[in-house]
């Protein structure tokens, strides 16, 4: 990840919002290229390779796993092998990738720089690279200019960076350029005209760089050094701010005190009036003139405001020195102190510091904070009386009083934050031992002290499954700032400090800057630390209760990489055989980071590919399965040997445990920072049922609603052919019909010769009224047929439609065939062309309705083979 920072030296502005690549407590970091692009630089990196073999003979294999399983309950038997450097898989490319590209070295300026450059911003740190490359642009801003110099900024900034690795220290920043020119001229070992350009450049970039300030590399001290340059400029940053404030009340005050001081008793005195009006010595007669002033009223009044004035000017005027004197007041266990490597009294050469027994640790910084805070409450009394006498608003009989009371207990936070911290360090396993409860009663008191802790050097859990968490426990007395985080990412940590210096409330930094002592410097330090992070060994861990009144706006987890997930995952990429290429998404789990820096060795063992089975499955997934389905498994990690050929290294059940506890905790901080959060997803669960259940119901209902305006449709449109055929048989001349359905021929009338009997009369039935006259031709015309009688199926002939107010706008009709249905201005589906298509595509889309509103209606195509099955199919949805 490039962590680095760009400079603004030359103008002298601070870094523009944005501008800075470092990550700060919301940004991630981690190995993932899609989080952090570019942490290293991958070109140099040696590729992975994976050998193959033919697979053993099944009673081979059966018996290799028999000891396999035993090594993988007890531990026993197995082991890396001695001699060979072995690492995660996942870390092992970048070993050989050096240098890192990190934010280290980093320059940090001193008190010289700030005072030779007026505006210089205090958050001015800048990386090696950054600033050589700053300098080299302003010395040679051309293109064409400084060639060969700028063409070797980074072998200039590889040599910085191997001298601070050997030494494992900061080193001044003058001096450490001085020797990186001389290497690089050794090892260009130019000649001629070239040499000579590249010396006056290089020359010329000496006197650009800074000579002031420290250069700090990746090491164990790291968070020491970043302290000590916060504290700095926390100092410049408290001094400025009591400046800004003196600077209108001081003149005013002064001048207050001299009205004061005419109004005195004694002020009419010949000596006084001629020390007053000296200018006036020639022509006034101070003698008579002290004679015949009158006395001065409230005398007693005026001489206590006097004392006031003059007391409260006395004590600003020293302000400066006894608020902002010191960057810092420090208690320091021995034991820590004995064993580290840190250079104190050079480090925090501003500060004072107390070397105390480790038991003795709390009470010291104690008796250090009762003593500051009671320094520290005259010069800010002063200030709040002054400022009300220059208003006119103290009351003396309300005032005086409550100001000889008044301590640290009444600052404001801005005056708090004007006072020198307080902060005590000791090693993390001392505060969870013999100082646990000195600990928690310091946090409980809300005394604003600063604890600052770091994890004994090559602590890797010491196979403890279970092991205090002193974040935890700090975080669950609510009231402190709690910042748990590695040194990967100095712009982080100093943003933390900034953070939790800042206000009237405690502070505990539980902080790391390296895996395991005796490796923990420069580019494998660094690869170690991150490995702890990745690894969810150092989790990244904020609490601020100033953030918000709700557990959830006050903690967070975002520093980590992939805060979502229970381990981080990366493409773990590897050559097979000649040519052949694979990858596979890997987790990076705290087996890895165990593997990394040299840890349980023991706990690992080697399976050679010839006895690889579906049971040898990663460690990540083993840990999501029940007991039962992982009786006959075993778990492994990916790892690489110095020659960076890929190994299964199966894991034994003591690690899988600690693996397992780990990733506990894990979930432990997921659920307080509201990521996967039990309630949270059961209130989820639950809201999704109550929800399903109101759709199952309203869905019923629709149907409901549906099947009942469905028959009264039917009902209507039978009802309407019924009305329809009635209609039509109405119409019709019933004359010619018989019984039998056949068309009878109307016979003729006979010849009007004789009347008919009046037997046959009465027998015969009564005639329909015939009109009074036909004309001829009519009358002697064969009878027209009767029209036929309409068919049923045809009068009952019935269009496709659709209940288009209940339509869900799926898409289904409409991509079955868009000619027979398209959708309404409101997207709701209706029949726009009953034979745009053919039957079958009608009932086709009936069928795929989620809502059954598509109703068929009868088939107008006779000649379809399958009408017979289309209109059974059709059935359930008429």
């Amino acid at each position: 990840m490039n962590v680095s920072s760009p400079s603004r030296m030359d103008s002298g502005e601070g870094l523009r919002e944005g501008e800075r690549k470092g990550a700060s407590l919301s940004q991630p970091v981690g190995l993932n290229p899609d989080l952090a692009p570019e942490i290293f630089r991958k070109s140099k990196m040696k590729p992975l390779s994976l050998a193959e073999e033919a697979s053993a003979a099944e009673e081979e294999r059966r018996a290799y796993w028999r000891v396999l399983r035993a090594f993988f309950r007890t531990a026993k038997g197995g082991g890396l092998p001695k001699g060979v450097r072995f690492t995660s898989a996942l870390l092992a490319p970048y070993l050989e990738a050096s240098p890192l590209h990190t934010a280290y070295p980093l320059w940090i300026p001193d008190k010289e720089t700030y005072a030779k450059m007026p505006g210089f911003p205090a958050d001015g740190y800048q990386t090696v690279g950054m600033l050589l490359e700053d300098a080299a642009r302003a010395i040679a801003p051309g293109e064409d200019e400084g060639a060969v110099l700028k063409a070797n900024l980074s072998r200039l900034e590889r040599i910085i960076r191997l001298k601070l690795s050997v030494a494992g220290e900061a080193f001044k920043a003058g001096p450490l350029w001085e020797d990186a020119a001389q290497e690089i001229q050794k090892e260009l070992q130019l000649k001629g005209v070239e040499a000579l350009v590249f010396s006056g450049d290089l020359n010329k970039l000496q006197k650009q760089l800074p000579a002031g300030g420290m250069v700090v590399p990746f090491s164990q001290n790291t968070p020491l050094n970043l302290l000590a340059a916060f504290l700095e400029e926390n100092q410049r940053d408290r001094t400025e701010k009591l400046r800004s404030q003196l600077r209108p009340i001081l003149p005013a005050l002064r001048d207050l005190v001299a009205i004061e001081k005419q109004k005195l008793p004694d002020a009419k005195e010949a000596g006084q009036l001629k020390q007053g009006l000296d200018f006036a010595g020639s022509f006034v007669n101070f003698d008579a003139l002290s004679e015949v002033l009158p006395d001065a009223g409230a005398a007693d009044l005026s001489k206590s405001r006097f004392q006031r004035l003059e007391q409260v000017l006395l004590v600003l005027e020293g302000a400066e020195t006894s608020l902002c004197g010191k960057s810092g007041l420090m208690a320091l266990s021995r034991t820590f102190h004995e064993k580290s490597v840190f250079n104190w009294g050079q480090q925090f050469g501003a500060a004072t510091l107390k070397v105390v027994e480790p038991g003795e640790v709390f009470a010291a910084a104690a008796v250090l904070f009762d003593e500051s805070m009671a320094e520290a409450a005259q010069p800010l009394k002063a200030l709040r009386i002054a400022q009300l006498e220059l208003e006119n608003h103290y009351q003396p009989d309300l005032h005086d009083d409550w100001f000889v009371h008044f301590n640290w207990k009444m600052f404001s936070d801005e005056e708090m934050a004007l006072c020198t911290p307080v902060v005590l360090f000791l090693e993390a396993e001392g505060l969870m031992g013999s100082s646990l409860q000195a600990f928690s009663q310091c946090l409980a008191s809300n005394i604003p002290v600063k604890i600052v802790a770091l994890p004994e050097q090559g602590n890797t859990g010491k196979g403890m499954a279970y092991r205090p968490e002193p974040a935890a426990l700090a975080i669950a007395h609510r009231n402190a700032y709690v910042l748990q985080t590695a040194a990967l990412d100095p712009f982080a940590l100093l943003d933390g400090f900034r953070e939790g210096f800042v206000g009237n409330m405690p502070a505990f930094f539980y902080l790391t800057s390296a895996g395991v002592a005796g490796d923990n410097t420069g580019d494998k330090g660094y690869l170690n630390t991150l490995a702890a992070v990745e690894g969810r060994e150092f989790s990244g861990v904020s609490y601020h209760p100033g953030k918000g009144p709700n557990w959830g706006s006050r903690f967070s987890l975002v520093q980590n990489p992939e805060p979502e997930s229970n381990w981080p995952t990366h493409s773990l990429e590897y050559k097979t055989g000649k040519t052949g290429t694979a990858s596979e998404v890997v987790a990076f789990t705290y087996a890895d980071y165990a593997c990394a820096v040299g840890a349980f060795a023991s706990h690992f063992h080697l399976v050679p590919p010839r006895f690889w089975h579906a049971d040898l499955i990663p460690l990540a997934q083993f840990l999501t399965l029940s007991p039962k389905e992982n009786a006959s498994k075993a778990p492994f990690i990916w790892v690489a040997d110095q020659d960076n050929h890929l190994h299964k290294a199966a894991v034994a059940w003591p690690l899988v445990e600690i693996v397992r506890q780990r990733l506990d905790f894990w979930k432990y901080l997921q659920e307080n920072a509201g990521i996967h959060s039990y309630h949270a997803e059961r209130a989820v669960e639950k809201k999704a049922k109550e929800l399903e259940s109101d759709f199952q119901k309203r869905l019923a209902q629709v149907r409901s609603e549906q099947q009942t305006a469905l028959a009264e449709a039917q009902t209507a449109a039978v009802e309407e052919a019924m009305d329809k055929l009635a209609s039509a048989l109405l119409g019709l001349d019933l004359e010619g019909l018989s019984f039998t359905g056949k068309t009878t021929e109307r016979p003729r009338p006979a010849a009007a010769t004789s009347a008919p009997a009046p037997e046959a009369q009465a027998e015969k039935a009564p005639a329909p009224t015939e009109p009074a006259a036909k004309p001829a031709a009519m009358a002697n015309a064969a009878p027209a047929p009767l029209p036929a009688a309409p068919v049923k199926d045809e009068a009952m002939e019935v269009d496709a439609w659709i209940d288009t107010p209940l339509c869900t706008s799926c898409n289904e009709c409409i991509e079955n065939n868009g000619q027979i249905f398209q959708y309404n201005d409101d997207k709701q589906a209706f029949v726009a062309n009953p034979r745009g298509g053919p039957y079958a595509d009608i009932v086709k889309a009936a069928e795929r309705c989620p809502v059954n509103i598509i109703h068929p209606g009868t088939p107008w195509e006779k000649d379809d083979p399958d009408l017979k099955e289309l209109v059974e199919r059709a059935k359930p949805f008429q």
